[in-house]
């Protein structure tokens, strides 16, 4: 969900643009006691969220243009956009599962609420481009940068070798749009490349859930690079009971419990342990 945060003697202007000049409505809101007020998007009592709905034709998209036409207007001393999620069960403090809303602020929310950051710090201009390096625009998923990024810290974790070094970059020639393009509905209108590396992994056995077959077709888009892709479709998809196989008995074994971001990172794994189990 994306809203909007102004300043109150603002609400004039925004109320009239929104709903009209509704005199109760302004009144109801300057007598809030507050001097900021949030706008946010429903559609009867349910608030919309656009991982999920797309908004209606009528309203505008918030964007950063729109924010400084916003700071234009003689009424408004600051304003800032935000973005939040209600459902972050996926979000943990070791075993302790985040509940409540999560919201994506910048400098401006904080200022405007004059929130400071007490531990850590705030997201810089390089932490977005380093993002934009190495996940899809798309798709959720870390691109061939980052699952390779990804592999190789995990490995230092757990194992003094070595890490494989890709011998090729491969680009698949029809463009991909990933899940998060698919799930708004516009996976026809947003594409991007999708390049991938190419290793060269030892002889092995891969057994799915009981059948030797192979994990990942990343050889065959490398032979044949005009056909649709996906991320599963290139690195495997979640398949049940995975094993890797290489026959290394002076080694020891791996567990991995994970989810869909090792699918790119299991294979590579795998190759430094006697069997590797998922």
């Amino acid at each position: 969900m994306l809203g909007i945060i102004i300043g109150i003697a603002a609400i004039m202007t925004i109320v009239s643009t929104i709903q009209g000049t509704n005199e109760q409505i302004k009144q109801n809101l300057i007598g809030s006691g507050t001097d900021a007020v949030k706008i946010e998007l429903y559609q009867g009592d349910m608030q919309l969220d656009f991982s999920y709905n797309t908004p209606p034709e009528q309203v505008p998209i918030i964007t950063e243009e729109v924010k400084k036409q916003i700071l234009d207007l003689e009424e408004v001393s600051k304003a800032a956009l935000y973005n939040s999620r209600k459902y972050s069960q996926e979000i943990f403090y070791k075993n302790t599962a985040f509940t409540g809303a999560l919201l994506g602020v910048d400098n401006s929310y904080l200022e405007l609420y004059n929130y400071y950051i007490q531990y850590g710090r705030n997201f810089e201009e390089n932490d977005f481009k380093e993002f934009k390096d190495k996940f899809y625009e798309t798709d959720h998923h870390w691109n061939y940068k980052g699952s390779y990024e990804g592999y190789k810290e995990i490995l230092s974790m757990i194992s003094n070798e070595k890490p494989l070094f890709p011998v090729k970059q491969i680009e698949v020639n029809i463009p991909f749009s990933g899940a998060k393009a698919n799930t708004s509905g516009n996976s026809d209108i947003y594409k991007e490349k999708f390049k991938g590396y190419i290793f060269d992994i030892p002889e092995h056995k891969t057994i799915i859930n009981g059948k030797e077959e192979e994990y990942g077709r990343e050889l065959e888009f490398e032979h044949n690079p005009n056909q649709e892709v996906s991320y599963g479709a290139f690195y495997g998809f979640d398949m049940g009971e995975t094993i890797f196989d290489f026959n290394k008995p002076e080694k020891e074994n791996l567990l991995i419990i994970g989810e869909s971001f090792d699918n790119a990172i299991i294979k590579l794994l795998a190759t430094h342990f006697n069997k590797t189990y998922s």
